[in-house]
């Protein structure tokens, strides 16, 4: 039986094979596989995350959406909004309301003097203190008197004009502005009383005024509420107020000549 002619091809087809595996390098055979071209995979531009799904870039970081990718189990990883005008717990940060300076402030309540110093309140009722006068001891003043006004008319409750006295004492009223040591008092009481001998006077401190000649002059000034004839006068004091030199209208004192009279004293009326 004759064999089909397919024997023929077969032939062929080994010495094709054969030259091709000869051919390259010399003829000498490496025992190296050869692949055509058309059967290998296709070349996949990008990369593939873990789990073999593909990975983007996601959105630009500039307040937008941020896309990682795919996480490791292949689920979406997802930065979330990232906003710069955001707090951390999403909402939105400003400044807070507007803080101001409060209330302006003051310098409080506006503070006064207090009540006008008048020359020191009036003492009378208690014991009297010694009298200087006539006694031609060192605390007796050598001269002093109640120099002007002789005479005062007010109405209850007005206070008297100035009233003025001066003291001399060697070696003491020369020198400008008050003498040491010296207390100079205005006073008042009933007429006819002797300002010496009454525990019914009033008295009070009397100020420096200036300087007369050789004497330093005092003044002072005082308020009787009830009307009456009353009568009013100086004393000074050299001995810090132990003892008092009473003055009147025409001179007391330890200088020769010198005599204090209760009749001489200024007169007082109110009406």
């Amino acid at each position: 039986m004759r064999r089909p002619a397919v024997d023929s091809i077969s032939c062929a087809l080994w010495v094709a094979i054969l030259a091709v595996g000869c051919s390259g390098d010399g003829g000498e055979n490496d025992d190296s596989t050869f692949v055509p071209l058309d059967a290998r995979p296709a070349y996949d531009a990008g990369p593939r995350s873990r789990d073999g799904g593909a990975r983007d870039a996601g959105e630009l970081v500039d307040g937008g959406f941020r896309d990682g990718g795919l996480s490791a189990d292949g689920g979406t990883r997802d930065g979330g909004v990232e906003d710069a005008g955001r707090d951390r717990d999403g909402g939105f940060r400003d400044g807070g309301a507007p803080r101001d300076a409060g209330p302006p402030r003051d310098a409080g309540p506006a503070r006064d003097a207090g009540p006008p110093r008048d020359a020191g309140s009036a003492r009378d009722g208690g014991a009297l203190p010694g009298v200087a006068n006539e006694t031609d001891a060192p605390e007796e003043c050598d001269f002093c008197n109640l120099q002007f006004p002789a005479s005062i008319t007010i109405n209850a409750g007005e206070t008297t004009p100035e009233v003025y006295g001066r003291i001399y004492e060697a070696g003491v009223t020369e020198a400008p502005g008050p003498g040491a040591g010296i207390i100079a008092e205005i006073g008042y009481g009933p007429a006819g009383t002797d300002p010496t001998a009454s525990t019914a006077w009033v008295w009070q401190t009397a100020v420096f005024n200036m300087i007369g000649g050789n004497d330093d002059e005092y003044q002072g000034t005082f308020t009787i509420s009830s009307a009456g004839s009353y009568a009013y006068t100086f004393r000074y004091s050299l001995d810090g107020g132990a003892s008092f030199s009473y003055g009147d209208l025409d001179g007391a004192g330890s200088n020769g000549g010198l005599v204090f009279s209760a009749t001489q004293l200024g007169a007082l009326t109110v009406n």
